[in-house]
């Protein structure tokens, strides 16, 4: 006999479980960290793409510089003259030897050929042991405004103030002279009639106006005058002329600077230069300049320790380790 009425059972049945309607809290927290986990991988996608984006353009800039250097040998027979950037008056000043009166102003440029300009560039003969890099100054950060850009904008002479030293006011140059001077025609700078017999001059060789290359002249008296990176950092532009020598594989014979023959896999111990050959790079055997940009950290690693540890935030547990960090990501272009 059934003793279960209809009501008992709808209480059976109301007491059943039913249909699942939320998540549980575990469910949740599991599908957020999902979600966390998928962000944080985006993100690191997003970067790491931005970087290599960035190290792409710092490339093609590298790579545009050299192919002007390399088109600035073909037209004028000779590379960009290195400026002598030595302290002294404020400006572009500077960097020009002032010719008596009525005389052409004459821009400091090393002569690779004289032993004593080579002395002066490649500084102490010993290697400070705190800094691999040594005391050398083989490298112009103007020599590439003035040669590539024509940005030039001191007097011809001291009586022709009404005309740059380059014949052109702002970007563009007439014919350059390896002595630091410019073929100016003499109509330009001895009167204003005559303009069919001036003569063209030459367009810039870099394109200007974008991110990168940028043209600097800082503050009204141009204390600095040079390329700039995406960045703002100087592009740095090194000259060197091999000696004839029995040892063609030696970075000292090459007169190759360190920071442009280096081997990136490692880097010199307690100041020995050990990496600095040709075994990562043997187009330094026939190479004569170099378009070197800090890249991203904005460090080329002959900075001083203390600006070193600043632009790293001292990331590092030695000093050579710190010199590494700095000089990883630098973008480096040989030519002839």
């Amino acid at each position: 006999m059934n003793h279960f009425s209809t009501h008992d059972g709808a209480r059976v049945a109301a007491a059943r479980p039913s249909g699942r309607g939320g998540f549980t809290l575990i469910e949740i927290m599991f599908a957020v960290l999902i979600l966390a986990l998928l962000l944080s991988l985006l993100i690191v996608g997003v970067r790491r793409a931005s970087r290599t984006v960035k190290d792409t353009v710092d490339r093609q800039t590298v790579h545009a510089i050299a192919m002007a250097v390399s088109d600035f040998k073909k037209e004028f027979k000779f590379n960009p003259p290195m400026v002598q950037e030595m302290p002294g008056t404020a400006g572009m000043l500077r960097l020009v030897r002032m010719a008596p009166t009525g005389a052409v102003n004459q821009i400091l440029v090393y002569d690779l050929g004289r032993p004593a300009d080579l002395v002066a560039l490649q500084g102490a003969a010993t290697p400070d042991p705190t800094n691999p890099f040594g005391d050398e100054l083989r490298y112009s950060t103007s020599s590439l405004a003035i040669y590539l850009a024509g940005a030039f904008e001191v007097p011809y002479s001291s009586t022709a103030t009404f005309i740059p030293m380059d014949g052109v006011k702002g970007p563009g140059f007439y014919e350059p002279r390896r002595d630091g001077t410019f073929k100016v025609p003499v109509e330009l700078t001895s009167s204003s009639a005559n303009a069919s017999k001036r003569g063209t001059p030459h367009a810039p060789l870099v394109q200007l106006g974008g991110s990168a290359p940028r043209l600097i002249i800082r503050d009204t008296e141009a204390k600095e005058l040079a390329l700039v990176d995406r960045n703002g950092t100087p592009i740095r532009y090194y000259r060197w002329e091999p000696k004839v020598s029995a040892t063609p594989d030696l970075l000292a014979d090459l007169r190759v600077p360190p920071m442009v023959g280096r081997d990136p896999t490692g880097f010199p111990i307690n100041g020995t230069r050990s990496d600095r050959d040709l075994t990562a790079n043997t187009q330094l055997r026939s190479a004569k300049f170099a378009i070197v940009a800090a890249g991203n950290n904005k460090l080329f690693g002959d900075e001083t320790i203390a600006e070193l540890k600043l632009g790293l935030a001292n990331n590092a547990d030695s000093d050579d380790e710190l010199r590494r960090l700095a000089e990883e990501d630098n973008i480096v272009e040989v030519g002839q």
